[in-house]
């Protein structure tokens, strides 16, 4: 090994075990809100399964309620939808910055 590759190298060690931590983390959020997406959709489905079927016997305060349950559940489902996006790119741009360091990037 020549004087400066050790050097190097260490620098490299540092940064990798820095990232695949940060690696982990993000992996850990973006799938944790997708679970989030997941949810919110069969919460959305047991609501529609109940209103099609009890609909028309439900007092008008209650369906109501679930109709405005309905609106809300479907926000949160956009709003969490947004969330996995940007957990996602969060991702990617660690992966590249961990592809950098395995290729020896900065050299």
């Amino acid at each position: 090994m020549r004087v400066g590759e050790e050097g190097t190298a260490d620098v490299r060690a540092i940064a990798i075990l820095r990232l695949a931590r940060e690696l982990y983390g993000a992996y850990h959020r973006w799938k944790c809100s997708q679970a989030d997406v997941e949810g919110f959709q069969r919460e959305l489905e047991i609501y529609k399964e109940f209103l099609a079927k009890y609909g028309d016997f439900l007092s008008e305060d209650l369906r109501k309620s679930l109709e405005r349950r309905i609106e809300e559940v479907e926000e949160d489902m956009n709003d969490a939808k947004e969330v996995v996006e940007d957990y996602y790119k969060c991702l990617r741009d660690v992966e590249k910055e961990v592809e950098k360091v395995l290729e020896g990037g900065g050299k």
